[in-house]
């Protein structure tokens, strides 16, 4: 259950990244995660235990396509 609630965390808030200047995406903004986690009534405990993966994943994918992996 925890991961779906992840996920929906990571939906509502797509618009929600740390991104430099040069535009390179550096990770999701978790301050503005927290507060939808609070909102919706998911587990902090949870949400912190998981996202950590959740964004490697995605930073490790963007690297992919910036590489021309994919």
């Amino acid at each position: 259950m925890e991961g779906h609630e992840v996920w929906d965390v990571i939906q509502r808030s797509t618009t929600q990244m740390h991104i430099a200047y040069s535009g390179v995406v550096l990770g999701f903004n978790l301050a503005t995660m927290l507060q939808i986690v609070d909102g919706l009534g998911y587990c902090r405990k949870s949400f912190l235990s998981l996202i950590n993966a959740a964004e490697s994943g995605m930073l490790q994918g963007i690297r992919e396509i910036d590489n021309g992996d994919t």
